[in-house]
Order: structure tokens, then sequence, then C-alpha cells
């Protein structure tokens, strides 16, 4: 980076501040960035870190492999002092095995396990912050209500989630538990030709949860729906079916107007693609399609942050092992953030949350011990905010300021 005035700015572009001139690259911008703040130890804390949420300024998560009886753990990353706390080792039956999904309600975390449990089809637990208290909820018995799922949502005293199979249908479940009456409760059995089959991602707005299928609908390749908790009722939003719009549909985030989701193959380079959902609309909208050398393909994670949507790509090109991108809805411009190496940052793509202007992160391999890794990238302000700060420096310094003489 190169300032021809003591201030130091990072963005790219050249302008004139108040007769000042002020040159902008992009050299080491990335790098200034990314932190990678934790390298999983296996043993002792837990490998393959799977999602991840924030409270304050403590990250917490889960990792499905590891820890001292190889069945997972549940940790936490205090980012103010870079102190990372093994919270739980699971055990197999006790517990269940392989902890994935994770929510914050109050001070208490939320999640299932994909294994184990007393029917060996997974569990749903809690753990109280304020006690260390680890408790069993539910033990899924894959038939009636499905076996556990890999996404999770609260929405006040009510936990969402989904199965990807069992039920009346055997073609998944969405179900609640109260928090409040300990009640289980399954609300959907999802029937494969109308509605989608293997509900997969979910988030929640207010009292309506939004969420896909991997497969099954008008088209067989998945639907988008929405299940109001208030009067109990299902609503299929879209059918996917165009190979150019995607397939293999992965997660999904939500701002006050949209469901924004990704692709992990198909569009018009088969890398993935980008889209939305427009609630008040009802129109569906492919926002990009991937180029595997420039952007990364196989989309995976995305989280709003204002008017961008952030997002990670399983794969790169040669030893990059995924990127991270952003996309401005309002410009349709698409910007690749950051390039992942496997050996030593890990390779993109788990799962992200945003905090601030900060996104965090979890790459399930790779690191220092190969055991995945927790990292944070920080998301430079917009251009127009850099500038007015300038302006504001300019004018408090120009009684002093001397411009530096050059040769023609």
């Amino acid at each position: 980076m190169r300032c021809l005035t003591t201030l130091q700015v990072t963005y790219i572009n050249t302008v004139s501040v108040l007769g000042i001139l002020f040159e902008f690259t992009a050299s080491g911008i990335a790098q200034a960035q990314f932190t990678n703040l934790h390298n999983f130890v296996g043993f002792a804390e837990g490998k393959t870190p799977a999602q991840i949420a924030i409270s304050g300024s403590t990250v917490f998560g889960t990792a499905s492999e590891g820890g001292a009886n190889g069945e997972g753990t549940l940790w936490s990353y205090e980012t103010s002092t870079a102190q990372f706390t093994n919270l739980h080792d699971f055990v197999r039956l006790a517990d269940g095995k392989g902890p994935f999904p994770i929510a914050i309600s109050g001070r208490t975390l939320f999640g299932t396990a994909l294994e184990g449990g007393a029917n060996e089809a997974g569990t749903l637990w809690s753990f109280d912050l304020d006690t260390d208290h680890y408790a069993k909820l539910h033990d899924f018995d894959s038939v009636s209500d499905g076996g556990a799922g890999y996404f999770i949502a609260s929405t006040g005293r009510i936990i969402i989630g989904t199965a990807l199979y069992g039920g009346a249908n055997d073609a998944g479940t969405l179900w609640s538990f109260d928090l409040e009456t300990d009640r289980f409760k399954k609300l959907y059995d999802f029937g494969s030709v109308f509605d989608g089959k293997g509900p997969f991602s979910i988030a929640s707005m207010g009292r309506t949860v939004f969420g896909t299928t991997e497969s099954g609908g008008a088209y067989g390749s998945g639907t988008l729906w929405s299940f109001d908790l208030d009067i109990d009722r299902f609503t299929k939003l879209y059918d996917f079916g165009s190979i150019l719009e995607g397939y293999t549909f992965r997660r999904i985030a939500l701002s006050d107007t949209a469901v924004f989701g990704t692709a992990a193959f198909g569009g018009v380079r088969n890398f993935g693609t980008l889209w939305s959902y427009e609630l008040e609309r009802n129109q569906f909208v492919k926002l990009h399609d991937f180029i595997r050398a420039a952007e990364g393909s196989a989309p995976g994670s995305v989280a709003v942050l204002g008017s961008k949507v952030i997002g990670t790509n399983d794969i790169g090109m040669a030893d990059v092992r995924g990127t991270l991108w952003s996309y401005e809805v309002a410009t349709s411009n698409f910007a690749k953030l950051y390039d992942f190496s496997s050996a030593k940052y890990g390779s993109a793509g788990t799962f992200i949350a945003i905090s601030g202007r900060t996104v965090f992160g979890t790459a399930s391999v790779g690191g220092a011990n190969g055991d995945g890794t927790l990292w944070s990238f920080q998301i430079p302000e917009p251009l127009s905010l850099v500038l007015a700060l300038i302006g504001i420096w300019s004018a408090l310094h120009l009684s002093s300021f001397r411009p530096r003489q050059t040769q023609s």
C-alpha cells in the first residue's frame, strides 16, 4: 500500500479530497484483514469444527470429531483474550456423537448430535453457560420424528430443527422444542413429490421459518419453503428445476426482504450459483454464476451484512482450498476477498457468522495440526465512509500540510 500523506488508508482507488492526493492500492489488503485465530488440536479440543454462533465477544462452536472420547466437542473462543476453552466432550450413548449445529437463546447453547443417543439416531442437547451444565433434551428415533439434522434455529422460547430422513413419508421432518414446557413436537412431515424431500438449511424471521430441501418438489431438484409457527402452516415458495438456476442447494440467510442462498453446482458454467427469493414479490432471482478460476466454485455458507451477502466457496484453483467472497445486492458487484490455503489456514467453507463488520468462520480441515481452524476476516468500511474520514482529517491538517515536491 502507498499513500502520499501520513494518513494510512486502504481502498482501491485514487481520489483528490480538498486538494490532497491520496493513492490506494490493493496490495496487502487481504492479508491485513484475515486472521487465523486458532488451530484445533484433535484429541484435546476436537477436530473438524462445524457451526458457530456469536454472543458478545465470544464465539461458540462444535467440533464433530475428536475430543477426549473421539465423539466431538463443544467449545468457545473469547476474542478479547484469544482464550480457547473446551466446554464439553461428547459421549456417544449418553450425549450423542458428532455435534454439528448450534444456536443461542439467552445464556444457553442448543444443538444436535448427528449420531448416538438412546436410539443411535442423534440427540438434541443444551448447555448452560452460567453453570456449565450439559443436558440431553431429546433422543431422535429415526422413524416417527426422523434423525437429527444439520441445522437448527432459535425463535425465542422455541428451538426449530429439521431431520433429513424419517417421519411419516421417510422424507424428513420439521420439529420444534419448547424451552418452557420441555416438549418436543413434530411440526411437519415432508412428502417428496409436492413439498420436497430431505429438509436441509433453515433460518428464522420472527415466527416464520424458511428452509430448503435437497430433492423432491415438482422437478425433483428441491424446494424453498416457509412454515408459520403461529398457525402451523406450511407453504412451498418455489420449485428448483433449471440447471441454470443451480442444484444441490446449500445454506440460506435472511434479510428483511429476501432469502439468499447458494447452489453448489449448476449455473451457466456448472460451478454453482448465488440466488435470492424476494418475499414481497414472491420472485426467484439468480444473482451470480461462479467462475472457478477467478472466484472459486461449490459455494456453501452465506450471511447477510447490510446490503452485502458474504459467503464461502469450497473449491479454488491449484493450491487454493476455497475462497471468501462478497456480493453487493444493490449494484450486483461481486468481489473475491480471500483465497484459503489448506496447509496454512485450513480450507474455506464450513460455516460463517458475522459480528459487526467481522466475519468469523471455521475450516473443517487443515491448519497447523490438520484438524481445522477458526478464523476471522474484517470487512472494509464502505468507500463513502473512508472518504468522509479523509475529508475530516484533511480539514484538521490543512494548515500544517506541505505537499511533497516531485520532479517532472
